[in-house]
């Protein structure tokens, strides 16, 4: 599926229902999103919700540094958190925080496909 079929699969299904499992939406997610690294999944249990949160891990392959400067692990650490979800008690997402700010020409598929993720189900 090219980029603009999986956004046009969105768009057709932003108010529908759908769910699938943690995997197969790891696999949507780095698809949809820019992933330079590995994507990893830190997921949290509480008494009435499941945080999930997306952390996509990667190292710097090319520093520029004086010579007299040493770089350490935590230097190369490129890792961020992709976007943080919260599930109510069915698996259903209520909530979705990322670090997108504005919404611009070059961003608004993304951010379309991340409102559309609201209301969805995820099978732990």
């Amino acid at each position: 599926m090219t980029k603009k079929e999986f956004y046009e699969k969105v768009r057709d299904t932003y108010f529908t229902e759908a769910s699938c499992t943690l995997e197969e939406f790891k696999k949507m997610l780095t698809g949809a999103m820019h992933v330079f690294g590995e994507l990893e999944t830190e997921v949290e249990e509480k008494e009435d919700e499941t945080v999930i949160r997306f952390i996509d891990r990667d190292e710097a392959d090319l520093t520029f540094a004086p010579e007299e400067c040493e770089l350490t692990k935590e230097d190369l650490n490129m890792s961020c958190e992709i976007m943080t979800l919260y599930l109510d008690k069915d698996g259903t997402i209520k909530l979705l925080e990322n670090n997108i700010g504005l919404f611009t020409e070059a961003n608004k598929e993304t951010v379309l496909f991340l409102g559309s993720l609201i209301g969805k189900q995820i099978e732990l």
